[in-house]
């Protein structure tokens, strides 16, 4: 007759429990994904494509830096076939 009440008493504790552990632990993305501001993760080339894939517009931040950087390479890559 102990043993149910027990039973309960420990499945009631790890109901608990377990969303303050799942919180405590960062999501960590895929190596070919980025992660947003609000920990979601998407695919590395939704970044800077002008759509809000984040929800929180994450993904869409600091890409005038990142479209100066392809112009860069591109440039670098005319004048060295230019060569």
């Amino acid at each position: 007759m102990c043993r149910p009440a027990l039973t309960r008493l420990l499945l009631f504790h790890l109901l608990l429990i377990k969303p303050h552990i799942a919180k405590g632990s960062p999501k960590e993305c895929e190596e070919d994904q980025f992660q947003c501001r609000n920990e979601r993760c998407i695919p590395s080339i939704w970044k800077c494509d002008e759509d809000d894939d984040c929800s929180d517009n994450s993904d869409e931040e600091d890409c005038l830096q990142q479209v100066q950087m392809e112009l860069l390479v591109q440039v670098d890559i005319l004048s060295c076939n230019n060569v």
